[in-house]
């Protein structure tokens, strides 16, 4: 699971297929993170709706590579799978403010 839960909702990131390369070249280091956005996606998909037909309610938030490397770099980590989920935090929260 790749989500982080927030009062009555989880929030997690959305990686559009046309830019899944992108994250590739930035998670060189991440063997958590499949290596073909197929993958990214079943996985994802099928995480979801396991959790929705529990009744969860799943925010998704869309991240673009530069801007998911420009937030490891300000905030000194590394990019990694789980700070994928935290900058989606992050942005989610930015929004609400």
């Amino acid at each position: 699971m790749i989500g982080w839960r927030m009062a009555s909702f989880t929030i997690e990131p959305r990686i559009l297929p046309g830019e899944y390369e992108e994250f590739l070249a930035i998670l060189t280091d991440d063997f958590d993170f499949p290596t073909r956005y197929i993958e990214w996606y079943e996985s994802t998909s099928q995480d979801r709706h396991r959790r929705r037909s529990r009744g969860e309610i799943i925010k998704e938030i869309t991240i673009h590579p530069q801007e998911f490397a420009d937030w490891c770099r300000g905030s000194g980590v590394e990019p990694s799978v789980i700070h994928l989920g935290s900058f989606a935090v992050s942005k989610a929260q930015a929004a609400k403010d």
